[in-house]
This record gives structure tokens, sequence and C-alpha cells, in this order.
């Protein structure tokens, strides 16, 4: 899990996975752990999951989860932790169902779409599609430092979409030749403000100079209900939600204009923690 904290070039869903796969070797190794070394163990769980990649809000939520879940039930702790595990991978899949879904309704038809990094929710949804509906192309800026543009390019041609790379100072001519720009998402708050890959303002920006739309596909694991802004690194930027055209959710979509509400899950989410 510490290696996996510094890992800055997988996606949140990519890291959320691998923690869960990393999570059920542990479970399965505990054998016959006393209670007080399970108990210690599953506080260092804890630690970890709350020290995990702070931009990406999956890991605030499961840290919180865990601490309700797990450790605040005593007796009966190897249960809950299976039972964590189960829900967590539960939620994943399905949320990961729903975002292809909502694709599959709202992308248009053949159309041309430029993004940043390499969104797993966006990978995923844009294969999940059916032949008649896939993009003609797809142009991946290079998303320098960690070249995740790369890979997305190369994932989505193994995939049978056309795909290739274009250098990340091309992003502002490159999008006055799509249909338009889809993202994923590390973090989104209740404001509806994103948190993304270093290029994600920028492009955004030129998006809305354009008027191309700018649409960003994000589940309920990257919505968080705090309004505490994560640590500020050089490998993130944060978008207003005034630039973003839509959120396409496992919910459905949402527009962020500054009199709308975040999605219904997150509301419902705030008032059972007794959160405005």
């Amino acid at each position: 899990m510490r290696r996996l904290s510094v890992d800055r070039r997988s996606s949140a869903s990519e890291l959320a996975e691998r923690v869960l796969g990393l999570l059920e070797r542990w479970r399965r190794a505990l054998g016959t752990v006393s209670p007080e070394e399970l108990d210690r163990e599953s506080i260092e769980v804890g630690r970890a999951l709350g020290s995990m990649q702070p931009s990406m809000a999956v890991f605030r939520g499961w840290s919180s989860s865990w601490s309700t879940e797990v450790l605040a039930r005593g007796l009966g702790r190897r249960t809950a932790i299976g039972t964590w595990l189960r829900a967590r991978r539960q939620e994943l899949r399905g949320e990961s169902r729903a975002l292809s879904a909502e694709l599959r309704q709202r992308l248009p038809p053949r159309a041309r779409i430029l993004s940043v990094s390499r969104s797993a929710s966006v990978l995923c949804a844009l294969l999940d599609l059916p032949p008649r509906r896939r993009p003609r192309e797809v142009l991946a800026l290079e998303s320098l430092p960690g070249g995740e543009g790369r890979r997305l390019a190369r994932d989505l041609r193994r995939g049978g979409i056309p795909a290739r790379v274009i250098p990340d100072r091309s992003a502002r001519a490159a999008v006055g030749s799509v249909d338009l720009v889809l993202v994923g998402a590390d973090t989104v708050d209740p404001r509806g403000t994103l948190l993304h890959k270093v290029g994600t303002r920028g492009l955004a920006a030129a998006a809305r100079k354009a008027r191309v739309p700018f649409v960003v596909l994000a589940g309920r694991s990257k919505w968080t209900i705090s309004r505490r802004t994560p640590p500020r690194s050089g490998l993130f930027d944060r978008t207003p939600r005034a630039w973003i055209t839509e959120y396409w959710t496992d919910r459905g979509p949402w527009t962020p204009t500054p009199r709308s509400d975040r999605p219904r899950y997150a509301r419902a989410r705030a008032r059972r923690r007794g959160r405005p």
C-alpha cells in the first residue's frame, strides 16, 4: 500500500482495484491471528487508507467507512472485514456498469473526442460502447510528466477504437477539431469543482472559449461531501464548475451551475452523516 500511495501514473479506479486486491490477500492471510494483533493490523489499514493518495476522493471515503464498518465493530471483526471488502467491490462494479450505460445514452454516435490523462472510467465506458456508437476518433493528450495519454491511446486502439496521441502543447488547437472533451475525475467537491490531472484546467478553458462541450465522467466514488481542499500537487489541478458543461454520473447527468445542487446521492450521503 505504501508503493501504491506514491503511484502517480495509475488512475483512481485502477488504484482502488489494486488496494482491494491487497486487502483481500491480507484478509486471507490472517489465519489464526490473535484478536489483539488483528486489532493492531486493522488500525494500520485504516491509517493507510487515510493517507493513500490524498487527491483521490475514493480513499478518503473508504477510510471513513473502514472506521465505521470495521474498526467500530469490536467483536466480529473478521466478518466485518469480509463484508466491507464485498461491499466496496460491488459498489465499484455497479458504478462502472452505470457509467457505461450513461455514456452509451449520452455520447453522440461517431463523435470525435479529446481527452487528457488515462481515466479507467472513461476507457472502460468507451470500450463498452456498441460498434455503431463508438467514437470516430479519440485524441489523447500526451499528459506529461507521466505520459498517461500514450497508454490511453494504446488501450483504445487495442480495443478497436481509433486513437492517437497529440502533444500537450497542441491542446488548444485540437479543441476546435473535436465534438466534445471527455475526461475522468480524481475528486469532485460539493460545489462541482473538479480535481484531475494537471492540464485539465487549461483544456477546460480552451473548450469554453471554443464553445466545445467539456464533459466529466465521474461515479459516486469520486465525489466528496467535504469542502476541505486536498494538499496542492504539481500533478493535479482544479477546474472551476463554471467551465464544466456537464457531469455524466452513475446516477444521471448533472449540470454544475451556481444555483444547482450536488447530485442526489451526494445530498443523501451528507444527510446520513448529519451535514447540511
